[in-house]
């Protein structure tokens, strides 16, 4: 990045977990909307992988939830 335009670290990021649950659903829900539209093969897989990635970050922080 340029000087002087770093990026603080956002410790919200780090201390609330059910945001970022939300979001990765959120996300996933969007990826997974697209998969639905999508008319090319390759793209709907592509599409339905990072879905499941997103649902695996959800699962992690779920089980960290649980904690």
């Amino acid at each position: 990045m340029f000087k002087g335009h770093e990026r603080e670290p956002s410790f919200v990021m780090l201390t609330d977990p059910e945001t970022k649950l939300l979001a990765a659903l959120d996300h996933a829900e969007d990826y997974r909307g697209l998969a639905i539209r999508s008319r090319d093969r390759g793209e709907r897989e592509v599409y339905e992988r990072i879905v499941e990635l997103y649902v695996e970050i959800a699962e992690q922080i779920e089980r960290l939830l649980d904690k």
